[in-house]
C-alpha cells in the first residue's frame, strides 16, 4: 500500500507526470512554476525557462510572437480561451508546432493567483494536415490537367471528324448495298457527337 502523501507532494507527483506542458503565470506576470514536460517540448529546462526574461515568448517563433502576446496579455487579464496554435522554436533550432489553453486560477478564498497554461504537441497532426492538403492539390491539379487534355483533345478531332462528316455526305449520294449503308450510317452518327469517341 503506497504511503501517505501531503499535498504538496500530492501535487509534485500529477504536475511532475503531466504530459503537456504546464506553466503558472502570478498576477504579478513572474514565472511562479514550469513542469518538466517543457523539456520534451522544447528542449529548455525548468530552470532555464524560470531564468528567461520574457518567458515564455523566448521560445515562439518570431512570426507568431505578436499573436501569443495578446493572448498572455488577455490571459492575465483574467480571460481563458483554448487551442491557439503556434510554433515552438526548440533550442536546437528545429521548430514544432504547438497549441496553448489557458485560464485564470483562484486561492481558496477567492483571490487571484495569475493564471495557468497549457501547451500540448500538436506537430504530428499539422504533419498529416498538410500531407492531407499536398493531395488534395494534386488531386485538383490532375484532375484539371485531365480535363484540360479531353477538352483539348476534343478540339483537335474535330477538324478532321468535320473532313470525314462531309465525305459520308458526299458518299451517301453514291449508289451503296446495304452493308455499305450501315457502314456510313455508323460513321455518321459517330461523326455527330465527337465526345463518344473519347474516355
Amino acid at each position: 500500500m503506497p504511503r501517505s502523501l501531503d499535498v504538496e507532494e500530492r501535487f509534485r507527483v500529477v504536475a511532475d507526470y503531466t504530459y503537456d506542458w504546464e506553466s503558472w503565470i502570478g498576477p504579478d506576470g513572474r514565472t511562479e512554476w514550469v513542469n518538466p514536460a517543457v523539456e520534451r517540448l522544447t528542449g529548455y529546462t525548468v530552470a532555464e525557462c524560470l531564468a528567461m526574461a520574457d518567458y515564455p515568448l523566448a521560445i515562439v517563433h518570431a512570426d507568431d510572437r505578436p499573436r501569443l502576446t495578446e493572448v498572455l496579455r488577455s490571459a492575465a487579464r483574467g480571460t481563458s480561451g483554448n487551442d491557439l496554435e503556434f510554433r515552438v522554436k526548440r533550442r536546437d533550432g528545429t521548430e514544432r508546432w504547438a497549441a496553448i489553453s489557458w485560464q485564470p486560477i483562484f486561492a481558496s478564498d477567492g483571490r487571484c493567483l495569475g493564471y495557468r497554461s497549457s501547451v500540448r504537441d500538436i506537430h504530428e497532426r499539422k504533419r498529416f494536415e498538410k500531407r492531407l492538403r499536398d493531395a488534395q492539390e494534386r488531386a485538383a491539379l490532375a484532375a484539371r490537367a485531365k480535363s484540360d487534355f479531353l477538352a483539348h483533345l476534343s478540339h483537335e478531332l474535330r477538324t478532321p471528324l468535320q473532313c470525314i462528316a462531309g465525305f459520308a455526305e458526299l458518299l451517301a449520294r453514291t449508289p451503296l448495298d446495304d452493308e455499305q449503308r450501315r457502314w456510313l450510317g455508323i460513321v455518321e452518327q459517330r461523326g455527330a457527337d465527337p465526345a463518344r469517341l473519347l474516355p
